[in-house]
């Protein structure tokens, strides 16, 4: 089980608008690795990274997210 916290960036494919990689903090996470996160729509994946981010940075203190490949 790995918490928001323990996400440490997201990778994002120009080429591919409907995945996101969620990379996790290795010495953090429970189960290090990487997610693959697939959406219907690209307005769909956008709407997620806003809302994680969001999310993220509120419970970092307001350290942005780290987003790679956009």
């Amino acid at each position: 089980k790995n918490h928001l916290q323990d996400v440490a960036s997201v990778v994002l494919d120009p080429k591919t608008l409907l995945d996101a990689t969620l990379e996790f903090d290795a010495e953090s996470s429970r189960e290090s690795g990487e997610w693959c996160v697939g959406f219907s729509t690209p307005d769909d994946r956008t709407r997620f990274i806003t809302v994680l981010a969001a999310a993220w940075s509120d419970h970092m203190g307001g350290v942005s997210l780290p987003i790679k490949g956009k």
